[in-house]
C-alpha cells in the first residue's frame, strides 16, 4: 500500500472540564470560516476516546511546509480574504476553554513504515 499523505500538521487541544460543548460550537464556527476563505489544504477532526474526555485533535494535510508557513498561512488567507478580526476572535475564545494545546509538523517517513 502506498501513503498518498506525505506532510501532516497535528493540533491536539485538551478542553477544561465541562466545556466541551462550547468547543463543539467553536470549532463547527472555526470550520464554517475555513470554508468561507477557501482554506487550501485539507483537514479533519477527532475526538479521542478511551479515558480521554475531552481531548482532540485537528489534522491538516499541506502539500508543502514552505507554502503553509509561508503563503497560505492561516492568517494570510484569512486577511486576504477580510477575515482576520473573524479568525482572531475564533482562536481567542478556544484558547479560553483549553488547559493546553500542542503543534506539531509530522513528516512521513518510507522507512519506518510498512508497505
Amino acid at each position: 500500500m502506498q501513503l498518498t499523505i506525505k506532510l501532516l500538521l497535528q493540533e491536539v487541544y485538551w478542553i477544561k472540564p465541562g466545556k466541551e460543548k462550547e468547543y463543539d460550537s467553536l470549532i463547527k464556527e472555526y470550520v464554517s470560516l475555513l470554508k468561507k476563505i477557501e482554506y487550501p489544504y485539507p483537514f479533519e477532526g477527532f475526538q479521542f476516546s478511551l479515558f480521554s474526555t475531552g481531548k482532540y485533535q485537528m489534522a491538516t494535510f499541506p502539500d508543502s511546509w514552505s507554502k503553509f508557513h509561508g503563503e497560505n498561512r492561516l492568517e494570510t488567507v484569512a486577511q486576504k480574504k477580510g477575515a482576520s478580526k473573524q479568525l482572531s476572535d475564533i482562536q481567542k475564545r478556544l484558547s479560553a476553554i483549553l488547559i493546553r494545546s500542542s503543534q506539531v509538523d509530522l513528516e512521513y517517513m518510507a522507512a519506518l513504515s510498512k508497505e
